[in-house]
């Protein structure tokens, strides 16, 4: 074997170079492709555990003549604005069970309410709705490192349905009327709030994918107008 052919086996800095600066391209335009699929793979996970405390809920109407659960979102203990527009429930609201340890003997396991998109919730940085009239997009208390490890569940219950003692029957529109939601949008989006997006379930146990305007047209008014 020649010498000049030996010399030629190893790669010249340049080419060196070029090969980095491809894989590097192609590294910049997979990893966002990659990205986008895992949090979609995770958005898919969340949206099955709200069907089965969807299942959960239906159990529990059964059991309790189609009445909502008596209960509350485990953050309104401490971010309690009840007795501004219902005193004597608000009055309540610091004894009353929360919502995932009331559907505890319907779903047998605590990791359904667990989105494995839940990042925790920091109140900096967040101008979300601050009223009443859209609970599921107040700011809940402060998260860290996630909702469901501080707080049991990443999913927030609609208390409303709780407060004015709503049975299923009594509900005009069942499909429109939101039962839970994860705790952020921005687990599932990003800022500004409008881009942000809320995993759902509906009173008629079907769960969507709808951003933060669609949860404020949802949010039909049951109590505090």
């Amino acid at each position: 074997m020649s010498y000049a052919h030996q010399k030629r086996v190893a790669f010249t800095l340049i080419e060196l170079l070029i090969v980095i600066a491809i894989i590097a391209l192609l590294a910049a335009l997979l990893f966002p492709v990659f990205s986008r699929a895992r949090g979609k793979a995770r958005q898919s996970a969340c949206l099955s555990n709200l069907h089965q405390i969807g299942l959960a809920v239906s159990m529990y109407l059964q059991d309790y003549d189609g009445y909502f659960p008596y209960a509350i979102s485990p953050m309104e203990v401490y971010h309690n604005f009840w007795p501004t527009c219902s005193p004597t429930f608000g009055a309540q609201v610091p004894y009353l069970p929360q919502f995932h340890v009331v559907l505890q003997p319907y779903t047998k396991s605590h990791l359904v309410f667990d989105c494995p998109s839940d990042t925790g919730y920091d109140i900096h940085g967040f101008d979300g709705c601050i009223s009443p009239n859209c609970p599921l997009l107040d700011r809940p208390a402060e998260a860290h490192p996630s909702s469901f490890i501080q707080w049991g569940t990443s999913y927030y219950y609609r208390t409303e349905l709780a407060e004015g003692h709503y049975s299923l029957g009594s509900l005009t529109a069942p499909s429109a009327i939101l039962v839970a939601a994860d705790g952020a949008g921005t687990w599932h989006g990003q800022m500004p709030v409008q881009d942000n997006w809320y995993d759902c379930l509906f009173a008629d146990n079907h769960v969507k994918v709808i951003n933060a305007v669609k949860v404020r047209s949802y949010q039909a008014s049951l109590v505090c107008n």
